[in-house]
């Protein structure tokens, strides 16, 4: 007997279901350190931030330039349908930005870009990613020999792989990468060389990233004193870059002005002082102030 034919759909509704494709791990806030990166919670210098991507450099490189590509969507993996279409779409032109950059600054013979979904594929943290790994052959990539990126390592990798983006992505100037305070200072002190007058410098950067290293260079350049001491930069940042003349002639004005009336009260102040001396000199010379008095005011002494 056969069946009716809404109770045929329901079953083949049912049977194919069984075979979609589902995400094979489920994404997760809590314990996302993509996620905190994206939302600045967790400090982490990054490549580029693009709207849909951004990018930074692996702390546990399997070679020299390794980059993640991150997606700032909740999605954990490919598998997941929650990713919007326009950000596909960027993720290959981000991806492939990403690639040159790293093959440039390390001048790598080869890269190879991995994409894990799942515990099983490998993947680590929930958060949709991809591996750009700068290779020199097939059999250079060695999951065993992982150790963790050093500062001052990925500091310079990072400034050249960013010198190799293009200035839609990396903005305009160079990046460098200045080891040392010490260093930072001078760097200031080459600013104050390059500076011309109306210029305006912006330092920005992260807690610790030497801003306050590179404005006191400035100031002790500026200053001409190389070992002053500079207890905070950040309100002495409004230095001029060169010494304007054209508002001397009111200034002297206005300081011969303020010498006049110095000199005045100065000249108020010795009079009044003068007058208590000469009534001190009549009493030392016998002379009875109260005949003074009454020589000076006889109308005042007949009224009496």
């Amino acid at each position: 007997m056969e069946q009716p034919s809404s109770k045929k759909r329901k079953m083949v509704t049912s049977k194919s279901s069984e075979h979609l494709p589902v995400s094979v791990v489920t994404y997760r806030w809590a314990d996302n350190v993509f996620h905190a990166i994206n939302e600045r919670r967790c400090p982490a210098e990054k490549i580029f931030d693009r709207p849909h991507f951004y990018a930074l450099l692996d702390k546990l490189p399997v070679t020299r330039g390794h980059c993640l590509l991150i997606t700032k969507h909740p999605v954990a993996t490919l598998l997941d349908s929650k990713m919007p279409v326009e950000a596909m779409a960027d993720a290959m032109t981000d991806l492939q930005v990403l690639c040159k950059a790293a093959q440039k600054a390390t001048g790598s013979k080869g890269v190879r870009v991995k994409q894990n979904n799942g515990p099983a594929a490998g993947q680590v943290v929930p958060q949709l990613h991809f591996h750009v790994i700068p290779v020199e052959s097939p059999d250079d990539e060695d999951l065993q020999q992982r150790s963790p990126l050093q500062e001052a390592a990925a500091g310079a990798l990072l400034a050249a792989i960013k010198n190799a983006l293009p200035a839609t992505y990396s903005g305009a100037g160079v990046h460098a990468w200045i080891p040392t305070a010490t260093a930072m200072e001078a760097l200031g002190y080459l600013l104050h060389t390059l500076c011309v007058p109306g210029a305006v410098i912006l330092l920005s950067g992260h807690l610790g990233s030497g801003k306050t290293a590179i404005a006191r260079g400035i100031i002790r350049a500026f200053c001409g004193d190389p070992n002053m001491f500079v207890p905070s930069p950040t309100f002495l940042l409004n230095l001029t870059y060169q010494e304007d003349t054209s508002h001397e002639p009111s200034r002297q004005q206005q300081q011969g002005q303020q010498q006049q009336q110095l000199h005045s009260q100065q000249n108020g102040v010795a009079q009044e002082q003068q007058q208590p001396l000469q009534q001190q000199d009549g009493w030392q010379q016998g002379i009875n102030p109260q005949h003074l008095v009454q020589q000076q005011d006889p109308k005042q002494q007949q009224q009496d």
